[in-house]
């Protein structure tokens, strides 16, 4: 997992801002290859580029992707207003 935070406080580590792994969610990249598909639980950052069948664009679970899914996690909750 990657490190959502302070990038001054994890030294040899890839941080992200919202906004950034939001980025990260499948769409295309300029070369036309699909972006890698991040989530992020508890701050860390995981990569669930392989389970594309689920959470790929288009997927169930697609709305996790790109954003802080902590509380629809724990909750079960995939309604916008748990997906921060």
């Amino acid at each position: 997992p990657l490190p959502l935070g302070d990038p001054d406080s994890c030294i040899g580590c890839i941080s992200f801002t919202r906004d950034e792994l939001a980025e990260f969610d499948g769409r295309p990249l300029p070369d036309g290859s699909p972006s890698p598909l991040y989530l992020s639980v508890l701050g860390r950052v995981y990569d669930v580029s392989s389970g594309g069948a689920f959470y790929g664009p288009g997927k169930s679970y697609h709305k996790l992707v790109g954003k802080d899914a902590t509380r629809a996690f724990c909750t079960g909750c995939l309604a916008p207003s748990c997906l921060i």
